[in-house]
């Protein structure tokens, strides 16, 4: 976990205790010592920002009306292409979250261990996918690395393969009609790949963190991660059977790119132009709290 240091703190001490491969212990909460000599205490909080909710358009509309950047000869988004489209680019905050990764500028963090699917991160950012982890070519991108591509492919982060589907055969050039063969074996196409868009995020998934002071007062709050949430599709049947997190976010890599897009915010008692990060700033959003760490306290030095 990263340390903090604000205006109104020296340190925010954070650390985990690790157990087995199957969990991840971790310290819930750490004391810190502000100017004024009064104790603090740092406190996690799992929050969600569902698309029912009120207040919703921010950052759920308006959706892109069709997937820019696409490029249906490679059935891959091409940065370029998008650039060249990017009038036609949607502004909410998938959008913004997919333009950026496929840039480079965001890097992107899985949300379970890549080893042991049973463990979630429940984001401590301890398993980015990113080139300096695949490649054996640093600072390339989505567009020019195949292999992170593949990874982020394998991983189900920005989409999934589709199996609803049986696999097509490629026809021989050499005999029309008949499969193609490679050492006697039919040669199919690959299954197609489908990406997830804004139309599929039913939410956000966000860790804060809850500074308080001795009285359990709450004096600040800040938000460290975010993940968008979609359906969990079953292969098989093609049936909804859950959510799952697509990938985790450092909000402070993340901020500064929000502070460039901007939304009209057009409620009842005002009108006014916000930028995303000012939405999350001044929390112009609903969400509800599905999960809260129980206080530990640590003598401050």
């Amino acid at each position: 976990m990263k340390k903090i240091v604000t205006s109104g703190f020296l340190l925010v001490l954070s650390c985990f205790v690790l157990g087995s491969t199957n969990n991840l212990k971790k310290l819930n909460s750490a004391i810190t010592q502000s100017k004024s000599g009064q104790k603090e205490f740092v406190q996690s909080i799992w929050t969600e920002i569902r698309i029912d909710y009120e207040a919703k358009k921010a950052l759920f509309y308006p959706y892109n009306e069709y997937e820019v950047g696409f490029n249906p000869m490679t059935w891959d988004y091409d940065n370029a292409l998008m650039e060249k489209h990017s009038k036609a680019h949607k502004t909410n905050l998938y959008n913004i979250l997919f333009k950026h990764i496929l840039r480079g500028e965001l890097t992107v963090y899985n949300p379970t261990d890549p080893m042991w699917f049973a463990t979630r991160d429940k984001c401590y950012l301890h398993f980015p996918l990113n080139t300096e982890n695949f490649s054996s070519e640093k600072g390339k991108v989505y567009a020019n690395d195949s292999i992170l591509k593949e990874c982020l492919k394998r991983e189900q982060i920005l989409g999934y393969r589709d199996y609803s589907n049986s696999l097509v055969a490629i026809e021989s050039m050499a005999y029309p009609g008949e499969d193609s063969l490679n050492n006697g074996r039919v040669v199919y196409y690959e299954r197609p790949f489908l990406w997830y868009i804004d139309r599929d995020i039913l939410g956000y998934l966000l860790r804060e963190e809850l500074v308080m002071d001795e009285n359990g007062v709450v004096v600040n709050r800040r938000i460290k991660a975010i993940a968008p949430v979609v359906n969990l599709i079953d292969f098989g049947t093609g049936n909804v059977i859950g959510t799952k997190l697509l990938f985790w976010v450092d909000f402070e890599e993340l901020n500064p790119i929000l502070k460039n897009y901007y939304v009209l915010l057009d409620g009842i008692y005002e009108r006014k132009v916000k930028s995303f990060s000012q939405i999350f700033k001044e929390r112009i959003f609903i969400s509800n709290v599905i999960e809260q760490d129980s206080s530990f306290v640590i003598p401050s030095k």
